[in-house]
């Protein structure tokens, strides 16, 4: 989950995955291994691993595919506009002053060329990202059915332990990384990230503000 990379502040993640949606890595399974296995995680979803379902699913051939849809792709657009795909206050600012956000939009920028299959991509264009999701999903269809499920997060938990082959927990379904949730997180994220930064300028102010004192004085005891 991207929550993961940030969280864990993995930002080397951010350039091995633009070079492989740039068509530039040729060893996926060293790739993905060292990615995933090697940290131990034996599941992906959400960005940046939804944008390479497909190298996965070939990388390794009995892992299990879920592929979420919402009711329509008018739905998905107006949840997907507002929190990933349109950048928004603070990812605009990050984007601009903080390294660990600009090779994340890069990241980003990479997969969404690749999805719609052009070199400059306008994020506001409905039309074209909707026929991203579109094409996205009828490629997914493609896959064995017993290796892929096209779920629903409204049919709750027995469809995906089925299709994952695990019991059914005896708690309800979850409902996270709602879009306030999403804004609420990436605040935080900005402010720590920000944070050194910000202390940096105000040690050098304040060094800038001795310096020009202990000037001031040297100088008036000069001119005395």
């Amino acid at each position: 989950h991207m929550k993961e990379i940030i969280e864990n502040y993995y930002e080397d993640d951010f350039g091995r995955w633009t070079k492989l949606f740039q068509g530039q890595v040729f060893d996926k399974e060293h790739l993905f291994k060292s990615i995933y296995a090697e940290r131990g995680y034996t599941a992906a979803v959400d960005f940046p691993t939804s944008g390479a379902w497909s190298d996965l699913a070939d990388v390794f051939p009995s892992a299990k595919i879920i592929l979420t849809e919402r009711d329509s792709p008018e739905l998905w657009w107006e949840s997907a506009s507002n929190t990933i795909l349109i950048p928004q206050f603070p990812l605009t600012l990050g984007y601009k002053f903080i390294p660990f956000f600009q090779k994340m939009q890069l990241m980003c920028n990479s997969l969404y060329q690749k999805l719609i299959g052009k070199p400059q991509v306008d994020l506001k264009d409905k039309e074209a990202a909707i026929a991203a999701y579109k094409a996205n999903s009828a490629n997914a269809r493609k896959l064995p059915p017993d290796r892929l499920l096209v779920f629903n997060v409204k049919q709750g938990w027995e469809p995906l332990c089925k299709h994952l082959g695990k019991p059914v927990p005896r708690v309800p379904f979850p409902r996270t990384n709602s879009q306030g949730e999403f804004r609420k997180f990436m605040y935080i994220v900005a402010a720590v990230i920000a944070l050194p930064i910000i202390l940096a300028l105000c040690l050098l102010y304040f060094a800038c503000t001795r310096c020009a004192s202990h000037s001031e004085e040297a100088r008036k005891k000069k001119n005395e």
